[in-house]
C-alpha cells in the first residue's frame, strides 16, 4: 500500500523496504546473482542477511544458481553451495552446461 516503486536499494533493503511490504506479500522469492562476475552476493554477510531478512518476513528462500551459456565460466562454486544450503529451496541449474555445444 505504501510502497514506493522508484527506488534504487541493494539486496538487504530490496527485501525489507520492499518485497516484505508488497501486498499481498509474496510466499515465494527467487534470487541469483545472474552472469555478472561482480556480484555482491558472494559477499557471505549479504547472503545471510537476504535470507534472515527474507526468514523474518515469513517469506520462503529460493536461490536459481545461473543458467549456463557458450561464454559463461563456471565461478563461485562456494557461493552457490554456501547459498544452496542457507535458503529453503535450491534451485540448481548448472546442469545445463553440459548441453552447451562445442565451437
Amino acid at each position: 500500500e505504501n510502497v514506493s516503486f522508484v527506488q534504487h536499494f541493494g539486496w538487504l533493503d530490496t527485501v525489507k523496504k520492499f518485497v516484505c511490504k508488497m501486498s499481498p506479500k509474496p510466499s515465494h522469492f527467487i534470487f541469483n546473482s545472474g552472469l555478472w562476475t561482480d556480484s555482491d552476493l558472494s559477499d557471505l554477510d549479504v547472503q545471510f542477511d537476504i535470507v534472515r531478512a527474507l526468514r523474518d518476513c515469513d517469506i520462503i528462500s529460493i536461490y536459481k544458481t545461473t543458467t549456463m551459456t557458450k561464454n559463461h565460466q563456471m565461478g563461485g562454486i562456494e557461493d552457490r553451495e554456501r547459498l544452496c544450503k542457507l535458503t529453503n529451496i535450491c534451485l540448481n541449474v548448472s546442469w545445463t552446461g553440459s548441453f552447451i555445444p562445442p565451437d
